[in-house]
């Protein structure tokens, strides 16, 4: 079975300072901006941009015992993960998986308008790898 990937669906960053980074991107860079939300299932508020037909996600954790918040404390602000559209995030699990590359237990998670899956980022050069299929039902 062949990997495909489709695009770079997103490209994910964390910071402290949720309003500096949307002046950054926003007013300075000139990005589109699509919109700010507080993501409960990731204890953080998001703001999401758009270029060149990627997202950049940007995260500002707010609440401890969630990945973004523990990884901010331990790396610092910066580049967090890159995700790779996919037609369908399960039946890639399944290509990744035989190769070794799925993140050991892994599972289908929900993400913001998409579902994703970690790949093992001890098989990507510590490159931290989401695999994303868009939900078919946003509008």
């Amino acid at each position: 079975m062949i990997f495909i990937v489709n695009k770079i669906h997103h490209i994910a960053f964390l910071v402290r300072d949720l309003n500096k980074a949307i002046h950054l991107y926003k007013d300075v860079l000139n990005m589109t901006y699509i919109k700010r939300f507080y993501f409960d299932g990731r204890g953080a508020e998001v703001a999401l941009f758009q270029v060149s037909g990627v997202i950049l996600e940007l995260i500002c954790p707010k609440e401890k015992g969630f990945g973004p918040y523990n990884y901010l404390e331990k790396h610092g602000e910066g580049f967090f993960h890159i995700a790779f559209e996919v037609d369908d995030v399960i039946s890639e699990m399944g290509v990744l998986n035989e190769k070794g590359f799925l993140k050991e237990g892994a599972a289908l998670h929900e993400g913001i308008d998409w579902e994703l899956a970690w790949m093992d980022s001890n098989q990507t050069m510590g490159v931290p790898m989401q695999i994303v299929t868009e939900n078919k039902n946003n509008d």
